[in-house]
């Protein structure tokens, strides 16, 4: 698969407490041409983005301390942050947990790697325009 920006390598936050999520998360993403940043909670993906820009956050919404709702809120309420695309992983119990239009796509917990990758390559390419 080609990498969503021609040339580039885009940066993803990835925000999950399972250990074995981020670890098979980040196989697949390098793999596909993205630099991936890893983050075991909340607070540790908010530090990260004090101090490395991304291009796309992918986050799990069940997260230990703070939830993956109020991580959703703290992102969207900051100037510097609130236009990256957001990609939420989530259950089906808990799609009503964080409205439609503060997040960029919904994911399930147990998606594929094509339904995965194809989602990040479609939110990457809205932001970015179409290739020239």
């Amino acid at each position: 698969m080609i990498p969503p920006y021609e040339g580039l390598m885009p940066t993803l936050l990835l925000i999950d407490d399972d250990i074995r999520v981020r670890w098979r998360l980040q196989a697949l993403l390098s793999t596909a041409g993205y630099r991936v940043m890893l983050a075991a909670n909340a607070v540790e993906g908010l530090s990260l983005l004090h101090t490395v820009v991304v291009d796309v956050i992918v986050c799990d919404l069940m997260l230990p301390g703070m939830p993956g709702v109020h991580f959703v809120h703290r992102v969207r309420q900051s100037p510097d942050w609130q236009t990256i695309p957001l990609v939420l992983m989530h259950s089906a119990q808990q799609a009503y947990l964080v409205p439609h239009h503060a997040v960029t796509a919904r994911l399930p917990v147990s998606c594929s790697a094509a339904a995965m990758l194809t989602t990040l390559a479609t939110v990457l390419g809205q932001r970015c325009g179409p290739a020239v």
